[in-house]
């Protein structure tokens, strides 16, 4: 199938994505002219590499450049193949046929698509269950029965009859599959299990890595696209304090700091001259699980939404976000604005929660539930807002709780916190993929759960046009918001600024940035 073709076959979904980001070091000195060497800080000291274990945009990211999946989002954020050079898809939409193209891992050896299959039935297998983002995976046909044990892993709709052949069987048409395919999880792994890897198919291979120190990144000469490889290093350095990575940037040892990698302090915002935004359609949620007997009244948490003033918190928090009403983004939501934004006052959060008072049958003094928030200085000062908003909106106290990341996320997983706030990456610019994350009775992380609203889900999976899956859709989302397990509080927007010589680097729109096409013009002087 040609590329035009798969673009017709997409036409109907906004397909984008993030593009490349890059490194740094603390023992890497200042560039020099010619010098095609990037530089920069990761905030997040913690990361994984393996594809499979990635939990943060900075993780995703030094493995996007380790690893070719079977698609890539290129410059112009357009699906491309990668590691395919040929797709065929059934009339049914369920059945994706991929031709491997002839290329190499980092040690000479030929990807085949058996690595495909391995390691696609590792993240699925519950015999391992270590994969943190099984939930990805669970619309190949029989997934959901294989993790959780239901059905054996051969039962899976993954299939390679022969080196170069990789055959995948949906449950359902999935019209965003070929955009899906290229987030971090679907990669290969030479040796399929969850050992650190040594040997990788992507652009670049790692020189050099001590953890929650220093990451040396350079090309892989055995990468089949390495002529569009132009950087020969990427350093990164991971230090937690922003101000002190800002003051490299500006002493010269940076070429790039900003969000989500490295924020640079509110104090220096104004400051900068050549400040860049990078818009997402990734939110920041509070979510409510609703199992909490304080939370399980749907009155309760539209007050908790309605009473948010998100102003204050994009102004003196969050700055250059975009305030998010509605629970799936206005860029990909389905909802007229007008259905739900004449809600959010004062005076109506005030009215609800009292009536969600009396439906517990509990006084306003006997109220309270914990706030979780993570070490991210961001996610703690969200916290702090929210706390100090809410009780002085409802007299009430709500206490705070500090978690490092990897705990923190770990029990919001487990539904082991009450109300906890961080951001989504949202990988697909279509509103069914975030939908679909609160229809398998998890309530993704709220433990949320209502028939209508799944069945919603299921009618627009099976729906026989465009129109009429989006009619669906629309349902399923005034449901949510009806219901409000989550709390939106705004859009995430990339703010950062970088070396002017620097091209082809981004922030990541959805879950990382790419450093395939990354590069310094040192004959650009504007």
């Amino acid at each position: 199938m040609s590329l035009k073709t798969l673009k017709n076959l997409l036409i109907c979904f906004s397909i984008t994505a993030a593009l490349t980001v890059a490194g740094c070091s603390k023992q890497a000195a200042k560039s020099n002219s010619k010098d095609q060497t990037l530089r920069m800080n990761f905030f997040a000291t913690a990361i994984s590499l393996h594809p499979h274990l990635v939990k943060v945009v900075a993780g995703a990211t030094a493995s996007k450049a380790l690893y070719e999946g079977l698609t890539r989002i290129n410059l112009d954020k357009q699906i491309e193949l990668a590691a395919a050079e040929k797709v065929d898809i059934s009339p049914c939409k369920k059945i994706y046929t991929f031709t491997l193209r002839d290329a190499y891992w980092s040690n000479g050896e030929k990807v085949t698509s058996y690595h495909f299959a391995d390691t696609w039935k590792m993240a699925l297998n519950p015999e391992i269950g270590r994969c943190f983002h099984t939930n990805k995976f669970i619309i190949i046909k029989n997934a959901k029965k294989v993790s959780k044990g239901e059905l054996p892993v051969s039962k899976l709709g993954i299939h390679a009859p022969d080196e170069k052949t990789f055959i995948v069987e949906l449950e359902h048409p999935v019209p965003y599959f070929l955009e899906l395919v290229a987030d971090i999880p679907f990669s290969p792994v030479f040796d399929a299990n969850y050992d650190e890897q040594t040997v990788f198919n992507g652009p670049f291979i790692i020189k050099s890595y001590e953890a929650e120190k220093f990451l040396s990144l350079v090309p892989n000469k055995f990468y089949w696209d390495r002529n569009s490889v132009k950087l020969d290093e990427i350093q990164i350095s991971f230090i937690k304090d922003e101000q002190t990575a800002f003051s490299l940037y500006e002493n010269g040892d940076f070429d790039w700091v900003g969000s989500p990698y490295s924020d640079i302090p509110k104090e220096e915002l104004e400051k900068i001259s050549n400040i860049q935004n990078y818009y997402t359609t990734s939110p920041f949620w509070i979510f409510l699980n609703t199992k909490d007997p304080m939370l399980k009244s749907i009155k309760i948490r539209r007050a908790l939404s309605y009473a948010v003033d998100r102003s204050e918190v994009v102004k003196g928090i969050s700055l250059f976000q975009k305030e998010l009403y509605s629970i799936i983004p206005n860029e990909i939501s389905n909802l007229e604005e007008s259905y739900y934004i004449d809600n959010f006052t004062v005076e109506n959060a005030k009215k609800l929660f009292n009536e969600g008072l009396n439906e517990l049958g509990i006084k306003k003094e006997d109220f309270t539930f914990t706030l979780s928030h993570s070490n991210y200085p961001e996610h703690e000062s969200i916290a702090v807002y929210l706390k100090h908003r809410w009780e002085k909106v409802f007299g009430i106290k709500i206490p705070l709780r500090k978690y490092e990341w990897s705990s923190f996320i770990s029990k919001a997983r487990n539904c082991d916190l009450s109300a906890f706030g961080f951001y989504l990456c949202n990988i697909i610019d279509d509103p069914s993929y975030l939908l679909e994350q609160f229809a398998d009775g998890g309530g993704y992380y709220s433990t949320w759960s209502n028939d209508a609203f799944k069945a919603m889900i299921e009618k627009s999976k099976n729906a026989l046009n465009e129109i009429d899956r989006k009619a669906c859709l629309r349902e399923a989302e005034k449901i949510l918001m009806d219901e409000m397990p989550i709390c939106p509080i705004y859009v995430i927007n990339n703010v950062f600024t970088c070396k002017k010589e620097l091209k082809n680097f981004y922030p990541p729109r959805k879950n990382s940035s790419d450093f395939k096409w990354a590069y310094f013009d040192y004959n650009d002087q504007k």
